[in-house]
């Protein structure tokens, strides 16, 4: 049967005729044998010479849900077992010229978790699938059904790259000129710039920095170079970081919804190699200050945030999956949900631990709307496994998608580069 990237076995049955509408009447019942068996994808891609010529060659994948033995043209490249990650392997020495093929191999996650829990010396409170890192609605839940999905969920792609490749730009405002307790209009933003790159071999770089398509000075930490429009730098074989420091001038700050503007601001990162661009990474940020405050008060200890130096009451719900099929779920379906949210004088949505790290496109719509997002870890009513292998994988989990969307001004998120995973592991 033909199958769609993104998507999972569910819709693609659908889509080929094999089942009935899942959401129909009570089609849901006859349908649970999906999540019994395992389920093959396979492509067949052509690569030519020219693309072959680049030194390194990798398989992408945005999301895999959930237990997958992948193959290239008959190779077993690695096996994944976390919804919630993305997962890549070097496939050069695989790649051949011509035709390619790609197979997927997923596993009945019921019985996978079903030999996993054999091993606890009893049941822990959530059932099974707490040994699965997959949204948890997936079981069913007491507003949606229960589709134990499969599939390749997010996007696929193979990227080949030479000399230094731009692996992740994340920025931290620094300082603003006044400050917010001076109540002045703010002069500049000095933002803290870590830059994450890849190095094939020991190379000369150039480095820029661009605000709103304008290329910006900017001077490295640590240094005393003089602030400049580009910087170049020479890169080690491997991982290198990069900190850099960079204004933006007279900047508008960023609201929540009802006390101002949410104003945001471009910024591009891109690195050149022999006065050609190997990569570049572009993303919005919004100027503002962030403070949870928890000082002593009659009953305790208060919790409130300040933005820009003023406490916000929020006023939210709680943001669950928009689909039982993440994968279908439609950028214009969003789009009314957060505004609607924006409409009804919201200014924080709580997305649910029970689902997904959200999509992109929710994350830019808060942004652009003003629309606060208190993030849960992907954790829900259930006693989670305490084994290493469990908690390191939940480590690398946590530092993915924190990485992912900590530059949101609708989050507080914050991200060390130089830091390998986030550490939350009790000692």
């Amino acid at each position: 049967m033909d199958a769609s990237v993104p998507g999972c076995v569910h819709t693609d049955l659908f889509a080929s005729g094999a089942i009935e509408d899942p959401y129909h009447g009570c089609n849901e019942t006859g349908l649970q044998w999906i999540s019994d068996n395992d389920w093959e994808y396979e492509k067949t891609f052509l690569a030519d010479r020219s693309f072959l010529d680049y030194p390194r060659h990798e398989l992408v994948f945005e999301g895999l849900d959930t237990y997958a033995d992948v193959h290239l043209n008959g190779a077993r490249l690695f096996s994944t077992d976390n919804m919630f990650r993305e997962w890549r392997a070097d496939c050069g020495k695989l790649l051949r010229a011509g035709e390619n093929t790609v197979k997927i191999v997923f596993r009945s996650p019921l019985r996978v978790e079903e030999a996993l829990a054999g091993k606890y010396p009893f049941g822990l409170p959530g059932g099974n699938r707490v040994f699965t890192r997959k949204a948890a609605y997936h079981y069913g839940w007491d507003w949606g059904p229960r589709f134990v999905t499969s599939g390749i969920w997010r996007p696929a792609r193979i990227l080949a790259w030479k000399e230094g490749r731009l692996v992740n730009a994340s920025y931290r405002l620094d300082r603003l000129e006044p400050s917010i307790e001076s109540g002045e209009e703010i002069r500049s933003a000095e933002y803290v710039a870590t830059l994450a790159v890849e190095a094939e071999r020991a190379v000369e770089a150039a480095i820029e920095i661009s605000v709103d398509g304008e290329k910006t000075d900017i001077s490295r930490m640590g240094t005393s170079e003089e602030a400049a429009k580009g910087l170049r730098i020479g890169l080690s074989r491997g991982a290198n970081v990069i900190e850099l420091r960079f204004e933006i001038q007279a900047p508008e700050l960023w609201w929540p919804n009802g006390m101002g503007g949410h104003r945001l601001y471009e910024i591009g990162a891109a690195v050149f190699v022999d006065g050609e661009k190997t990569s570049s990474i572009t993303k919005s940020i919004g100027v503002r200050t962030v403070d949870l405050v928890t000082e002593p008060d009659g009953g305790g200890e208060g919790f409130h945030f300040m933005i820009n130096g003023k406490p916000v009451f929020m006023k939210g719900a709680n943001w669950i999956p928009i689909e039982s099929f993440p994968s279908a779920a439609r950028g214009e379906r969003y789009r009314r949900l957060v505004e609607d949210a924006a409409a009804a004088n919201m200014n924080m949505l709580r997305v649910w631990g029970g689902g997904i790290y959200e999509k992109e496109i929710f994350y830019s719509l808060c942004d652009s709307c003003g629309i606060l997002v208190w993030q849960d870890f992907m954790f829900a009513n259930a006693m989670y496994p305490w084994d290493g292998e469990f908690l390191d994988d939940a480590e690398a989990e946590a530092g993915e998608n924190v990485r992912r969307l900590a530059d949101h001004p609708c989050l507080r998120g914050t991200f060390r580069q130089d830091s390998s995973q986030c550490r939350f592991r009790p000692r």
